[in-house]
């Protein structure tokens, strides 16, 4: 048009086509969202699976729940925090209602495998072996059984039904308060599991790590609740193949080192010569230099061995082994002066044909754990019959000392333990007759006429005291008259 302005005009094919191009840029950035979020999702499920394998739970669960926070019915992602949750459950007993509300949810979504109600059965366990009463022990075990009954009922080859039903069955048995069946039963069930899994690749091919872990795990501490403490140590070695560092079975382990050091002490060289001992020793060494709570399983699993492994050396007559052990575990620990003190005690007892001032001096050995026993801060609010039993030790041991090296100033020192002990359990005849015992020797290394007959007039003071607490014991009346007769 002359002398007007030119406009654009689009026809409708135009319009058409402009209207596809930002449906599909709409379309384009639609999916690119998804695929944005989808990638998050995977990558927070590809973490927490990372961080599981490695043992960190707590960032695991954080990835779980991001996961879930961009898909609520992401099944893989719940599944692994209600696992999650149930390994928290074994020291924060809170976790484990967590746990059981995510099974839970899975079974409302739809989710109803063999593998939430195997989850279901180990919290329901888990729950029975902490359980203090017999009715709710009982309880929850036949829940836990009910549950792994169903598992098997969705899949019959799952492994993990079966594990979970033996370990019900080894619950019933070693539970304090239960009591029901027989170790050995438990342990052939858990054997035979083994067995098949041994033999059986569709088995080996189905079952889980968390199961072979507490299939192995299971059967050691059946071994070891049945004296079997080489096979179980065998047993838990094979759970820290599949997880090196997994605290459990390096505590279960460390327990039955214990075991078998305290049943059975090697040799004297063969502590020594085992590498075995050495490379455990150097692994806990490692785990336990990270700073752990009071009370850590760990921690206390480790203290036993060592506690068990001082024993083996003192018991194989290597002192100075001994005493290394014991100083690993720190002052703060006085259980390592109980196991010092009875070795030496055993040593004192052992060999009669010594000269009588070596017999002396290893009553004095024997002694001094239980005096350094005695000043411990953790032992002074020690219930009386505890107190008063380890000062009897000391009055018993300084006496024998005193007596045997010809050490008469001595005497006092094992006078004031007896007395002190005598005057706790004032109803106690071996501290009367002990003391009785003492003041006979008092007597017979006093030369002064008066300073003698006053000693045995107090030694025959305890005798009364001793026939009093005697009663009509006829054992304890006979040893009593022997006291009274003898002339040291």
């Amino acid at each position: 048009m002359a002398g007007g302005k030119n406009k654009l005009e689009l026809t409708s094919r135009a319009w058409i086509e402009s209207g596809i191009a930002v449906l599909l840029c709409l379309l384009g950035l639609f999916f690119l969202a998804k695929s944005v979020s989808r990638y998050r999702l995977r990558s927070s499920m590809v973490g927490a699976l990372r961080h599981h394998d490695s043992g960190r739970r707590v960032p695991a669960i954080d990835e779980c729940r991001s996961a879930l926070d961009r898909d609520e019915d992401y099944q893989p992602a719940r599944q692994l925090l209600a696992k999650l949750l149930t390994e928290q459950g074994a020291t924060d007993s809170g976790r484990l209602g967590e746990a059981e509300r995510e099974y839970q949810i899975l079974l409302q979504k739809g989710y109803d495998r063999a593998n939430v109600h195997v989850g279901l059965g180990v919290i329901s366990l888990m729950r029975a072996s902490v359980a203090t009463d017999s009715k709710g022990a009982s309880d929850l075990a036949d829940k836990a059984r009910r549950h792994f009954q169903d598992a098997r009922s969705k899949d019959s080859g799952c492994p993990e039904a079966e594990i979970g039903l033996a370990h019900v069955k080894l619950l019933l048995a070693v539970h304090p308060a239960l009591k029901q069946g027989g170790v050995s039963d438990a342990r052939a069930e858990f054997e035979k599991i083994r067995t098949r899994l041994e033999s059986t690749e569709a088995m080996r091919s189905k079952i889980t790590r968390e199961g072979v872990l507490d299939l192995y795990a299971g059967h050691g501490r059946a071994c070891a609740e049945d004296g079997a403490s080489k096979d179980a140590a065998r047993s838990f070695r094979i759970c820290t193949v599949y997880f090196p560092h997994w605290p459990v079975a390096l505590a279960n382990l460390a327990y039955a080192d214990a075991r078998r050091f305290s049943d059975s002490p090697p040799a004297p060289g063969d502590l020594e010569r085992d590498p075995s001992v050495a490379s455990f020793t150097s692994l806990l060494d490692t785990l336990l230099a990270v700073t752990r709570p009071e009370g850590d399983p760990l921690r206390e699993a480790h203290a036993n061995r060592e506690l068990a492994l001082a024993f083996a050396y003192g018991m194989a007559d290597d002192t100075l082994g001994m005493n290394g052990r014991i100083n690993r575990l720190g002052s703060d620990r006085r259980e390592g002066l109980t196991v010092s003190g009875w070795v030496w005690i055993q040593i004192w007892q052992g060999k009669k044909d010594v000269t009588p001032k070596v017999r002396g001096d290893r009553a004095y050995y024997a002694a001094a754990p239980y005096k350094t026993l005695l000043g411990h801060a953790k032992f002074k609010d020690a219930p009386p019959a505890e107190r008063a039993a380890a000062l009897n030790v000391v009055g018993v041991l300084v006496a024998e000392s005193a007596y045997y090296t010809s050490s008469a100033h001595v005497f006092p020192e094992a006078e004031k333990a007896l007395l002190e002990a005598s005057g706790l359990e004032k109803a106690n005849f071996r501290f009367h007759r002990n003391l009785a015992v003492l003041r006979k020797m008092m007597a017979s290394r006093e030369s002064d006429p008066e300073k003698k007959k006053a000693a045995l007039a107090q030694a025959q003071q305890s005798i009364e005291e001793a026939r009093k607490a005697a009663g009509s014991d006829p054992a304890k009346l006979e040893n009593l008259g022997r006291v009274e007769g003898w002339k040291p």
